[in-house]
Formats: structure tokens, sequence, C-alpha cells
């Protein structure tokens, strides 16, 4: 019942058919562990890695490809969870394999464009993390997620409460978690045009940043690290929506320099950033000149909500009085274009 559940909701969003059956796969093999005396226990190093992996597949696989595969980890380790039952002593283990398989399907779901069930992935996604017991775990959760609820045009006001309650909530340990909260905060505070409080808290994010271990800065070609291209995206972002245009551009720029060459979304939404910046700045031609070229030269299979959501947001920003000129009016027509 729990695979055939699997398959209606893989087909529900668009993705084809696991085959062969994954039920069957995992009845061998755990057959097949039973004889050579490996218990659950065995495998978490195994999950572990396979997550490692997951970091950096996700910066490359188009999302339909990567939720299938994500579906079908995420069955077997529900299986196994299932199995060895909530008094297991590596259960939070378990909990924390769990909640980063979660995390991922949440980001791949909004990527997909399905936000009610990437909320939903979130919230399995942070509960299975606060029962691990690793409150770097907890952080990471809570402030991706913060940071995925702007994207998703949710109240900046409640992305801002929200901060401040998980901030209460679990200790300040410098972690990718903790800079992606910061990072949160101040994209969420220009947007509410305290452009004054968005530059301190990039000051605070760029603080938490030089705490952070070589393991996380170093771990450039992954979604897990958290490196110079990740604070530099952050400052771009809030310069752009502050209509610092000239700003946004250098840290844009020198963002762009410093992605993995595995990232093969954050150039585009880069030159969507940079869009925004000079539209808001009140130089409409060479923002949605720039948004247009960067939006036109991307993959389509490549092509998430975040870029749209850019994109949308360079429109958004024209005056309403230059929204009929032909520049702005050819790039709407691409954006939907792009969709159909």
């Amino acid at each position: 019942m729990e695979r055939r559940r699997l398959l209606q909701a893989l087909a529900t969003l668009g993705v084809p058919a696991l085959a062969p059956p994954l039920d069957a796969i995992q009845s061998i093999r755990d057959g097949v562990d039973r004889a050579l005396g490996r218990d659950e226990g065995t495998h978490l190093d195994e999950w572990n890695e396979a997550i490692a992996e997951y970091g950096s597949r996700y910066l490359t696989l188009p999302p339909e490809r990567l939720i299938s595969e994500l579906s079908a980890d995420v069955y077997t380790v529900q299986q196994t969870m299932a199995r060895i039952g909530t008094g297991d002593r590596k259960f939070p283990e378990w909990c924390g394999v769990m909640s980063m398989l979660s995390l991922l399907t949440a980001k791949t779901l909004s990527n997909l464009g399905h936000q009610a069930e990437a909320r939903r992935w979130w919230a399995t996604a942070q509960s299975a993390a606060d029962r691990s017991g690793d409150p770097k775990l907890s952080l990471t959760v809570a402030g991706e997620g913060l940071i995925r609820a702007l994207y998703a045009e949710r109240p900046t006001r409640m992305v801002l409460a929200k901060a401040d309650e998980v901030r209460e909530r679990y200790p300040a340990v410098p972690c990718a978690g903790l800079t992606s909260l910061h990072s949160a905060r101040a994209q969420a505070l220009v947007r509410e045009g305290r452009t004054d409080e968005a530059i301190a808290a990039i000051r605070d994010l760029r603080a938490v940043a030089d705490k952070l271990p070589d393991s996380v800065i170093k771990n450039r070609e992954s979604l897990f690290g958290w490196g110079e291209d990740r604070l530099l995206y952050t400052t771009a972002w809030v310069h752009a929506y502050a209509g610092r245009a000239e700003a946004a551009d250098e840290n844009a720029r020198r963002a762009t320099a410093a992605l993995p060459a595995n990232d093969l979304r954050s150039p585009t939404q880069l030159a969507l950033i940079q869009g925004i910046g000079h539209v808001r700045a009140g130089d409409v031609t060479e923002g949605v000149r720039h948004a247009r070229r960067g939006y036109e030269n991307h993959p389509p299979e490549q092509r998430t909500t975040m870029i749209d959501h850019l994109a949308n947001q360079v429109l958004a920003a024209v005056p309403a009085q230059r929204r009929a000129e032909p520049a702005v009016t050819e790039f709407r027509d691409l954006l939907v274009s792009a969709r159909t």
C-alpha cells in the first residue's frame, strides 16, 4: 500500500513510475543483509554518504529526475525506521538521515512549483531534525526553509517573525544553517524597505561566515557547503532590492566568479538579481536587457520556480508607465512562452 501511494504521488507530480518495483528490490537486499549478519544500524554510513552525494547532485540534476530518486530513498528509509521503531538507540541518527532527505525533497518540490507539498515536507524535515537532537541540522532546515519562503512569496513579516523564533529556540552554533538564517533575515528586511537593518544583517552574516569550519567553507560543490559565493549572492540581493545597481552588479559579478562549475542555476539567478537592481534604480532598459539575456541562455530543463520568481520580480519592479515599452513586453512574452 505504501509503495502504491508513492507511485500515485509521483504520477501526480508528473514523474515516471519507478521500475523495477522498490519493495521487491528492498526485500531482496534485506534478505542478503540478514544472511551476512548486517542490521539496519550498519546502513547509516551508506545513507550519510548518499546524502553528501545529493548535495552535489542537487546542483546538477534537473528537478524532475531528482525527485524520483529522492522519493525512492525516502521510501526506503521510512520502511527502515518503521521496522526498528522509536526505541532503537540509533533512531535519532535515522531521524537525521530522514531530515536531510526531506529537506532535499522540499527544495526539489519547490523547484518544480509544488509549493503546498513543499511546505509539508519542510515541516517533516524540521520535525525529523529536532528529533535527531542535532542543533546544526535543525538550524539548517529552518534557515533553508525561510529562504525558500521568500521565493514562494510568503509574507516577509512572517519570515522575520519566524527567524526571531528560530534564533530563540536553537543555540547560535556557527554552521551553514545559521548563515542561512541570517541570509533570510537580510533578504526579508530589504523586502520590507528596512535597508539599513538589512545591511546590518549582512554584517551579522559575515561574522558567522568567518567562524565556519573549513569543512563547510571548502565544500564548494555541494548544497551543504557555505562559501564566499553564497555571502556575495545575499549581498547582491540586498543591494538589488534597495535599488543600488552598482553595488548589486559588483557583488553579483564576484559571486558568479566564485561559483563552483557544477552550479547550473545560480549564474542565471544572479543575472536576474542584477536586472532587479537596475530596474529599481530607474534603468529599466538595462535591467530588462540583462535579465532577458540571462533567462534566454538558461537550459529549460534546469529552470526552477526560483528563477521564474526572480524573472517576475524584474517585471514587478518596472514602473506602471513603462510596462508597455517594447523591451518590457518582449520579456513578459518570453516568460509566458517559456511556461507553455
